[in-house]
């Protein structure tokens, strides 16, 4: 299996290894077994986020910066040997782009910016190259956290199923805006819908179940999990709520990422405090914690889910673990492997691809 690694290089969410050394960039890893070995590594800025293009061997990374420049996407081309080559970098009009989403078709591209809570859509040619900006909008709004929620702050985004609906998930106004999109990625900013979870929740990522079309929300700020569905007009109302984190666990705790097993039964996500992976049963319309496993280091920021095991990215030891998962009960076991990469945010299995852009070698 080939692994990318995102990570923070530069600012304060870049922590040195305990011989003092920085991140890099995107690191490639190769994983036989319980072997793991880095094979190359590409320099980049603060590649915190990776997405790839479903049919071609192109790798897209947020460049997360603010300021002047500010925020970009790089795209790469990911050669057979797992090194990479810059193709091109794009702006994504804001501070701080912390999530990218390929639309099925891969036409564009979904960039959401952190700081300045806001997302552009972009283009994608026939090569995966960027082709232009589609559409910008800027929220607006804040919550009840006199810290974290002054201001807007745009943290994912995802097409409902049927591919008629952005929706984007904002931290800072304790929202989930909901826009008409067409094929192309142009979004309908005059026709948003927007949803409001529990106050001073923070939604921050989400995921469909394509079976029923609900939606399952992680909350960064109150630690919880909430099951949406959709009404005949597409908006969203909260069904159920339960906590990531065990009820007698008093101390600070920030959730990060939300996934799906591929069978759709069990659905996992990351405390940053707590330190764990929990895993949840799906049964019909109910959601219940059944584990709260350790991911194996401090601060699981990302983590990827295959069929038999969970990969977790943990930003403050700077490893990444390999963790055991049993398919037919959806539990987390022992750690299969272990890689140190220094403020490790984002893990990326690669999926078999064979063809390149044209003119790429």
């Amino acid at each position: 299996m080939l692994l990318l690694i995102g990570t923070y290089t530069e600012g304060s969410q870049a922590i040195p290894n305990e011989a003092g050394e920085y991140a890099q960039g995107i690191y490639t890893c190769v994983v036989e077994g319980d072997r793991v070995q880095i094979a190359a590594i590409e320099s980049a800025i603060n590649p915190s986020f990776l997405a790839q293009h479903p049919t071609l061997r192109v790798i897209y990374a947020v460049v997360e910066r603010a300021g002047n420049p500010g925020g970009a996407v790089a795209c790469y081309r990911l050669n057979v040997d797992g090194s990479m080559a810059l193709i091109s970098t794009t702006p994504s009009l804001g501070d701080d782009p912390c999530h990218l989403m390929v639309a099925p078709g891969a036409r564009y591209l979904v960039v959401t910016n952190y700081s300045s809570g806001d997302f552009t859509s972009i283009a994608l040619n026939g090569e995966g190259h960027f082709d232009g900006v589609i559409s910008y909008v800027q929220h607006w709004g804040q919550s009840v956290d006199p810290v974290r929620q002054m201001r807007p702050h745009a943290h994912s985004s995802g097409l409902s199923p049927d591919g008629k609906f952005l929706y984007v998930a904002d931290l800072g106004t304790d929202q989930i805006a909901r826009y008409p999109i067409t094929n192309s990625g142009k979004v309908d900013a005059n026709e948003r819908r927007s949803m409001r979870v529990s106050a001073g929740a923070g939604p921050r990522h989400f995921c469909f179940d394509s079976n029923n079309e609900d939606m399952y929300l992680i909350n960064e700020l109150n630690s919880t999990i909430t099951r949406l569905t959709s009404d005949q007009h597409a908006v969203l109302i909260e069904r159920q709520s339960c906590s990531s984190v065990p009820m007698d666990y008093k101390d600070t705790n920030h959730t990060a990422h939300i996934c799906f097993s591929r069978d759709r039964r069990y659905l996992y996500g990351s405390n940053r405090g707590h330190d764990s992976i929990v895993v949840l049963l799906v049964s019909g319309s109910s959601l219940s914690p059944v584990q709260f496993a350790k991911s194996g280091g401090r601060h699981p920021r990302h983590f990827a889910c295959t069929e038999d095991s969970i990969i977790v990215a943990h930003r403050d030891t700077g490893n990444v673990c390999g963790l055991c998962r049993d398919p037919a009960t959806g539990l987390i076991g022992e750690a299969q492997f272990e890689l140190e990469v220094p403020s490790a945010a984002f893990v990326l299995p690669v999926r078999a691809v064979h063809r390149s852009p044209s003119g790429l070698s």
